[in-house]
């Protein structure tokens, strides 16, 4: 049977198997199991790569960041520290669309499953005296939110994207951030476009509380910057110092960002009084463990794709079927989006045949990256069954239809410049 139609068959069992509500990470072990039928010396393949991912410092170093950025989310959150950013914020602008866009984002700066539900009363509080739009705050809510979401390196499908691609994390960073620039302007050109002038101001507020509302907000969002600044930056900084011919020894990957996410979950615990007991309860909730099972299970399925042979022999029926690589590198990270409605899946499950693809067709990575993560990212906020989507239409009692009317061209436009993007990589 021919590779592609092997992991056609095994994708589509994982979808099947969603649809009857079984979890995605055990939909990923079934379709593993699938493939060791497929394979040679296929059971013995499929043990010997569970070992193989179980002692990558790789696969170590990325579920031990989203254990920490879990609790990081969980802390911030039972701390109140989420609240008081918000509240702070609020005297520091007086354009109402700002506050419209901003609340959502700030919320988007943590990957909190359900943060949506979060920035919505704030969204409909500052709303007040807008005339209805059906759909609009929905929309608001929901674009704003993710804005951050193709480069901000707390995103588990930031950090997955950066395992599988073999990109180091600033460079992932480097070529994804304009995309950030382009969906935020895009959204203001286009999903504001029902709020006039007349209803875009707010009273001032004065000189002196500006100052202390700037002061009380940076109190508030401390921990997120030192996060920031103390992994990422340090993380920059550790790469130049490597280039320029020094060791510098890691007994795992991305140590740095690892040791900020831990100081400062810690720091954030302390300083917040956070309630432990509840601290913990809520951090083993069973959906957050999932997420942790599900970042093994793709890279896993990744590995057997690899070890058995199936990129390499489905890049080659490709070539030989003479169908466009680049509608692969489209259209399957989108479908994935589409259908499982969770970025870390769509790339998870994708960009194992994607990079493989494009590898074979000898392709430049980063162009590669920019498509194919913008392509997942569209079709995960298409998707009808986005966490996101669904509790800010039933809070604001919204139904998909006036929704995607209002983010349909937008997200076509963003596609639109994210393919002008990889043009302008492969040609620098």
């Amino acid at each position: 049977m021919p590779a592609v139609i092997i992991i056609l068959l095994s994708f589509i069992l994982i979808l099947v198997l969603m649809r009857y509500r079984v979890p995605l990470y055990l939909g990923v072990f079934a379709s593993i199991i699938f493939l060791a039928f497929f394979i040679q010396r296929g059971f013995p393949v499929i043990g010997q790569q569970f070992l193989v991912t179980g002692k990558s410092g790789e696969v170590i170093s990325l579920l031990v960041i989203i254990l920490l950025i879990l609790l990081f989310s969980t802390a911030l959150r039972l701390g109140g520290r989420l609240d008081r950013m918000t509240e702070t914020f609020s005297g520091l602008v007086h354009n109402r669309q700002t506050q419209l866009a901003t609340f959502p984002a700030l919320i988007g700066l943590l990957p909190m499953p359900g943060g949506a539900w979060f920035s919505a009363p704030m969204v409909k509080a500052i709303a007040r005296g807008i005339p209805e739009h059906v759909g609009l705050l929905t929309a608001i809510n929901y674009w704003f939110r993710h804005i951050w979401e193709y480069w901000w390196p707390l995103y588990p499908g930031v950090l997955l994207a950066t395992s599988l691609s073999g990109l180091s994390l600033p460079h992932v960073i480097a070529v994804m951030l304009p995309m950030t620039v382009i969906v935020l302007a895009i959204g203001v050109l286009t999903i504001f476009r029902d709020m006039s002038v007349n209803w875009s101001e707010n009273p001032g507020v004065s000189e002196p509380r500006k100052r202390s509302s700037w002061a009380m907000f940076f109190a508030a969002v401390w921990p997120i910057l030192a996060v920031v600044i103390g992994g990422v930056a340090l993380e920059l900084a550790r790469e130049v110092y490597v280039a320029s011919g020094h060791s510098f020894y890691q007994p795992l990957p991305r140590t740095i960002i690892i040791a900020a996410l831990a100081i400062v979950s810690v720091a954030t615990i302390v300083s917040d009084r956070v309630d432990m007991r509840r601290l913990l309860a809520e951090y083993a909730d069973r959906k957050q463990l999932e997420l942790v099972a599900m970042i093994f299970a793709v890279l896993y399925y990744k590995n057997v794709l690899d070890a058995g042979g199936l990129v390499v022999r489905s890049v080659g029926e490709l070539q030989a079927w003479h169908i466009p690589v680049w509608l692969v590198i489209v259209i399957l990270p989108a479908l994935i989006g589409v259908v499982t409605g969770v970025v870390v899946a769509a790339i998870g499950v994708s960009f194992p045949v994607v990079l493989g693809v494009a590898a074979g067709a000898n392709l430049p990575l980063v162009p590669v990256l920019v498509v194919a993560y913008t392509a997942a990212m569209i079709g995960v906020m298409f998707s009808p069954i986005h966490f996101c989507l669904l509790l800010s239409l039933q809070y604001f009692g919204d139904t998909f239809g006036p929704v995607y009317k209002r983010i349909t061209v937008p997200l076509l436009l963003v596609f639109a410049c994210a393919v002008a993007l990889a043009w302008l990589y492969s040609v620098l």
